[in-house]
C-alpha cells in the first residue's frame, strides 16, 4: 500500500522538513540545498521519501532535481535551468 500525501508530509515534518517543503513549494530554491546523513542508507530513505512527496507535486518536480552525493552521504536539491535532457539522440558516437 503507498503512502498518502497526508502521510508523507508528516513524516517529512517530523523530519524537521517542513520548512524545506514550504520554500519547494513557493519556488525555486536559490541554489543547491545539500542535506548532510551519518549514512548513505538514511539520505537514500529521504530520497525515496521526497521523491514520494514530488509525486503529489508534480510543478515542484519541474523545478527541482534530487541528487544523491554517496561519498559524502548528502542529499543535494538542485534547482533545475530548464527541461532535463537524458540521452544522446542526435548525436554522433564517441570515437
Amino acid at each position: 500500500m503507498g503512502l498518502t500525501l497526508p502521510a508523507v508530509e508528516a513524516r517529512l515534518v517530523a523530519m524537521g522538513l517542513g520548512r524545506l517543503l514550504s520554500q519547494l513549494l513557493e519556488g525555486n530554491p536559490p541554489g543547491p540545498i545539500p542535506l548532510p546523513f551519518g549514512t548513505v542508507k538514511q539520505a537514500a530513505g529521504l530520497q525515496r521519501l521526497l521523491y514520494r512527496w514530488l509525486w503529489f507535486n508534480p510543478e515542484v518536480k519541474a523545478r527541482i532535481s534530487l541528487r544523491l552525493d554517496e561519498p559524502a552521504a548528502t542529499l543535494v536539491i538542485l534547482p533545475k535551468a530548464g527541461p532535463e535532457r537524458r540521452g544522446g539522440w542526435g548525436r554522433p558516437p564517441l570515437a
